[in-house]
């Protein structure tokens, strides 16, 4: 429900509130990576990638067998040109 909440207030961009169901998405189910992955995409939106990279992380850290939250993680660290934590995030998720 808060995912789809965060994606309708993304979609009319009222990105705080967006934000914040997300928030609520990851707290109130830690074991679903929509959760994580929708907010990491919202900060990256925002430019902000430490947040999104921690974001993606706490996903990580709840279930290591969530190969999206892992490819997404590393993902975004090749984009920013991390490239030693994008190829380990990589050599996780296979």
């Amino acid at each position: 429900m808060y995912v789809s909440l965060g994606g309708l207030y993304s979609r009319l961009g009222r990105f705080d509130e967006a934000r914040a169901a997300y928030q609520q998405a990851v707290d109130s189910a830690p074991g679903i990576p929509a959760g994580y992955l929708n907010l990491a995409s919202l900060l990256r939106t925002q430019g902000q990638n430490e947040e999104a990279i921690s974001a993606l992380q706490r996903g990580v850290d709840v279930d290591r067998s969530q190969d999206g939250v892992l490819l997404s993680l590393a993902d975004l660290y090749r984009t920013l040109g991390r490239l030693p934590e994008a190829m380990a995030a990589y050599h996780e998720a296979v």
